[in-house]
């Protein structure tokens, strides 16, 4: 991975994490007792030697992993007027994305906007015929990407020699090259959807590892995958990076090291299990814990472990619940400062993946049939007992959420001296804030 950009950035980050963190401990390059950007509690590290993250070390209560590009994104923006035409292609791959472009072949390309102005471009070629660029400096501009040609059927190949036994499968070229600078296989499908049957079949010996993304349209490519392989005989494996992650963001974050990839197979196993009780016995392979509240195929389970006679160990999971359950956020109603009053936001995901948000009181969840009748009012059937109901409540209560402050009144509010009306506010320097899609005011 090439590091120059990031290494020419350094000290003005860490100008920056002592500014906004005057009390931390500094060891070189290494940083202790950071305020951490989303819990705000000074418990985080920094190793800009190791990655561009903020780690939180409030594991219990926090545990963020915060990309410092999110933090300082300023440091990162790149002025790509001061960079020869001839060498912006060059500049990005190995500035923004990391990679050794000495490794794979690639060409200066530009493309012609909607708007009438020609963007520079880091431009390959897939087939004859068919090209895939990478709009560069144009932060104005959503879809970053142009594909010239038809893409059905095709991939690209980055290779680690001529005719590798082991082909890791991935969405976009990026990842595959990071892959391919960490010594392994990979080919890039440009899309999630793209299925290259003649590929597969033309060497069927060959190992294919399925790693696309972990979000919807990457689990949908994994299922129609996997469902291609089965017809033609072919047993895949299936490794998946941490949610909000790529192989790219790997690279830069340097997990792409062999105990990273037991950790990604762990991931995918988990993905794949035919069923709850499956899934449990994965988990436990790794950490065994008894009574693991947990959701699987949008529906809740609680799995146990059991000793037979023959002292064998048997993975059970019992199904409480017909629909996922999340806690979105908490509303407090802080109207009597001694008379604490907590309501909770669940957002529940039934089978069919359709979303229902229910408000659901404090002191429900202490009463089993009130909550079964609140689930129902809901179309969704409460299976469990009491203690189910108490395992849920501590499942939902681990998950780090926003408490949010119950306003009173509309007009001024004397805990943030703002003005506050029915969908929106004014600050008291005059700024106007929107209320949110989740239905309150942020910070």
């Amino acid at each position: 991975m090439d590091n120059s950009f990031f290494d020419s950035i350094k000290p003005k980050i860490a100008e920056r994490l002592m500014a906004n963190s005057p009390k931390c401990k500094r060891t070189g390059n290494k940083f202790e007792g950071l305020i951490c950007p989303k819990c705000g509690q000074p418990e985080a590290f920094c190793d800009l030697d190791k990655g561009m993250m903020i780690l939180c070390h409030c594991n219990n209560k926090c545990g963020a992993s915060t990309p410092i590009k999110e933090v300082y994104p300023e440091l990162f923006k790149v002025d790509y007027t001061s960079i020869p035409k001839e060498n912006i292609a060059e500049y990005y791959l190995r500035n923004e994305r990391g990679l050794d472009t000495s490794k794979f072949k690639f060409e200066q390309g530009k493309v012609k906007g909607k708007d009438g102005i020609y963007y520079p471009t880091a431009k390959f070629i897939i087939a004859d015929g068919v090209e895939f660029h990478r709009l560069i400096g144009c932060p104005d501009v959503k879809d970053k990407t142009r594909n010239f040609g038809s893409i059905s059927g095709k991939v690209y190949k980055a290779y680690c020699e001529e005719n590798p036994s082991v082909i890791y499968v991935v969405e976009g070229i990026f990842d595959a090259l990071s892959l391919m600078l960490s010594g392994k296989s990979a080919i890039a499908l440009m899309g999630c959807s793209n299925l290259p049957k003649e590929y597969y079949l033309s060497d069927k010996n060959k190992k294919f590892i399925i790693a696309l993304d972990n979000d919807p349209a990457g689990h949908k490519g994994i299922e129609k995958h996997i469902e291609f392989f089965q017809e033609n005989g072919i047993k895949p494996s299936v490794i998946l990076p941490p949610s909000g992650d790529d192989w790219n963001s790997l690279l830069h974050k340097k997990k792409l090291q062999p105990d990273d990839f037991e950790d990604y197979q762990y991931f995918g196993d988990l993905h794949t299990a035919e069923n709850a009780q499956k899934y449990y016995e994965v988990f436990c392979h790794r950490k065994e814990v008894n009574g693991l509240v947990f959701p699987f195929k949008n529906e809740m389970f609680i799995g146990y472990i059991k000793e037979t006679k023959e002292g064998l160990t048997e993975y059970l999971a019992f199904k409480f619940c017909d629909c996922k359950i999340d806690l979105q956020f908490s509303i407090e109603n802080d109207r009597l400062e001694y008379q604490p009053d907590l309501c909770h936001r669940l957002k529940l995901t039934n089978k069919q993946g359709q979303i229902k948000y229910i408000n659901c009181k404090a002191d429900v969840f202490a009463n089993l049939t009130g909550f079964k009748a609140l689930m129902l009012h809901s179309k969704q059937v409460f299976l469990g007992d009491g203690s189910h109901l108490t395992k849920l409540s501590q499942y939902l209560h681990h998950q780090n959420t926003e408490v949010i402050r119950k306003c009173q009144y509309l007009g001024w509010d004397a805990k943030t001296d703002c003005m506050v009306f029915t969908d929106f506010l004014y600050t008291k320097e005059g700024i106007r804030k929107p209320i949110n899609s989740s239905g309150f005011f942020p910070d």
